[in-house]
């Protein structure tokens, strides 16, 4: 039996947990201690002491670590007549520690959800703030899943406006406060290809005479753009900022064929044809 029992420790990270007690029985009960289920000895690091005479038996734990220590603690007694157990805590205190960091850079779709998320242990449970470019960020907006440990920020349908720039978010508890690395959120726009001539999609020409093609191609990231004739890459004529331009002075008949210009980027990709047609003068 036990005479007096073990009581529920609260100790700070790093210090060292101490469960006594005081039991009783004869032939004189066996004590064994288990944390989480599984048997504490001085290969773990443990300190267990008994004292037959007087019944005090004493369980030390030194250097507590919240990841390895904390919960259950079983006092177990045995001998040839029965078996009696008490159940208690140990409660490990330690400021926040974040084990997986926001990523440097993350990239979404314009339109699409994104969630940034942060793993932090910490006794007590840390409250934690975003920020975006620094200002802080609506708590309806994040969440917690305390089977992982896990902070969210969840971020609706993405623009680049809104939503681009700098996030990193900061973890209080009475014992400290930690804050994560900054995460750069760039949000992709799709391909937006704007023919400005022709303004059909086939063109007859007589020899001599001139022929354009010239598109504005905008996109994040900046798209990549090419223009083919008969499936055969051919050169811009200019490029300035968005507007791309192919011209010809005079068109010759090796010119006749079927033009196509594609832009493409991560997010989507967009195409468009012009048919020249070259007759005698």
């Amino acid at each position: 039996m036990f005479i007096a029992k073990p009581t529920t420790q609260e100790v700070k990270q790093g210090e060292t947990a101490v469960f006594e007690t005081k039991i009783d029985g004869y032939p004189t009960p066996k004590v064994t201690w288990l944390l989480n289920g599984k048997l504490l000895t001085p290969k773990e690091g443990a300190q267990v002491e008994f004292n037959a005479a007087t019944g005090d038996a004493k369980l030390s734990i030194p250097k507590v670590d919240l990841q390895q220590h904390a919960g259950s603690v079983v006092c177990r007694l045995e001998n040839l007549h029965g078996s009696q157990e008490e159940t208690v805590r140990l409660d490990v205190l330690a400021a926040p520690l974040i084990t997986t960091q926001l990523p440097k850079q993350e990239e979404t779709v314009s339109g699409k959800d994104v969630t940034l998320r942060v793993v932090v242990r910490g006794s007590p449970r840390p409250e934690a703030q975003w920020f975006y470019n620094d200002k802080p960020v609506a708590p309806e907006n994040t969440s917690y899943d305390e089977e992982k440990s896990e902070y969210r920020l969840s971020i609706k349908e993405a623009t680049v406006a809104a939503n681009e720039g700098t996030y990193r978010v900061v973890l209080k508890n009475e014992l400290g406060e930690t804050e994560s690395t900054p995460c750069v959120l760039t949000v992709l726009e799709p391909v937006k290809l704007t023919k400005i001539a022709p303004t059909t999609e086939a063109v007859d020409l007589k020899v001599g005479e001139p022929f354009e093609i010239s598109a504005d191609v905008e996109g994040k990231e900046a798209p990549k753009v090419q223009l083919t004739k008969d499936g055969k890459e051919v050169k811009f004529t200019s490029v300035e900022g968005t507007r791309h331009i192919y011209s010809l002075a005079e068109v010759k008949p090796e010119h006749q064929g079927v033009y196509k210009l594609t832009a493409k980027n991560k997010t989507s990709s967009e195409e468009t044809s012009v048919t020249l047609n070259v007759t005698g003068k």
